[in-house]
């Protein structure tokens, strides 16, 4: 399998064009994911309602395109998707779940064979499982 380094991301009739983190966005996302969830990310995940799982998609978005995509922050002219209204969200997050999501799921895949140990639901943000679900049951 050949994967890419590189996506183009489209959205809101821009393109742009993210690179798959160095490791220090790599850490930059993560520490990012739990101070925007006041370090309860875990908590929010194993709670499973509609309204947790949602907020947790927008942290995702949120922790990833800031750091991976600073020329949408600018294009957004908001101070970050954070101060975007959930309704404006709405097509980014789309977006981010169809084109972001399943890149980064397949670079997980390759991450967890150089750990030599099979990807599992841990290692996966909420909407990354459900892409996964949705490309196991595609083959």
């Amino acid at each position: 399998m050949s994967l890419n380094r590189n996506l183009v991301f489209e959205v809101k009739g821009n393109s742009y064009r993210l690179t798959f983190p160095t490791v220090a966005q790599f850490i930059d996302i993560e520490s990012t994911k739990a101070k925007l969830a006041s370090d309860a990310y875990g908590d929010m995940l194993k709670a499973g309602t509609m309204l947790s799982i949602k907020a947790l998609d927008y942290i995702d978005l949120t922790a990833n395109l800031t750091i991976l995509c600073p020329k949408l922050m600018e294009d957004l002219k908001a101070d970050s998707i954070l101060a975007l209204d959930v309704f404006d969200a709405k097509e980014l997050l789309k977006a981010y779940k169809e084109q972001y999501v399943p890149w980064m799921v397949q670079w997980q895949k390759v991450l967890a064979e150089v750990e030599d140990r099979p990807v599992v639901e841990d290692d996966l943000d909420a909407d990354e499982q459900q892409t996964e679900k949705e490309l196991e049951s595609k083959s």
